[in-house]
């Protein structure tokens, strides 16, 4: 399981290499039809890894699995890799203050302001 986690990882990191490359202008749409159909590819190995190593998936997984696949539909392609990376990540590092969206939507306007101003102050 530990190499086909690093084959993910190491696909992962390729695909990102490969994308930092492919907006300069013009754009190739050639390279990013291959960039697309790579994430693709890395999605299904990453669905299949998960379930083999995870006897259910958790909802985190699931969440990143699914933000993958609406940035695949919606071409945001450092978005859809990002989210593969998200869902593979070990779930016992997650902070368990991130885990859940149902959280998220219980944030009020202060609670929002209130972490723009913790990254404003982490950022300076």
């Amino acid at each position: 399981m530990t190499d086909e986690l690093q084959r993910i990882q190491a696909e992962i990191t390729a695909i990102m290499d490969k994308l930092d490359g492919a907006f300069f202008i013009p754009v190739d749409q050639n390279k990013l039809s291959v960039i697309r159909t790579s994430i693709i590819q890395l999605l299904e190995v990453a669905i299949v890894y998960l379930n083999k190593t995870y006897s259910s998936l958790t909802p985190w997984q699931k969440d990143h699995i699914v933000d993958a696949i609406n940035a695949l539909y919606w071409d945001w392609l450092h978005r859809a890799v990002n989210s593969i990376r998200l869902a593979i990540a070990n779930p016992s590092t997650i902070s368990p203050d991130i885990k859940y969206k149902d959280e998220i939507t219980k944030l009020t306007f202060d609670d929002l302001t209130k972490q723009i101003l913790l990254v404003k102050k982490f950022l300076k």
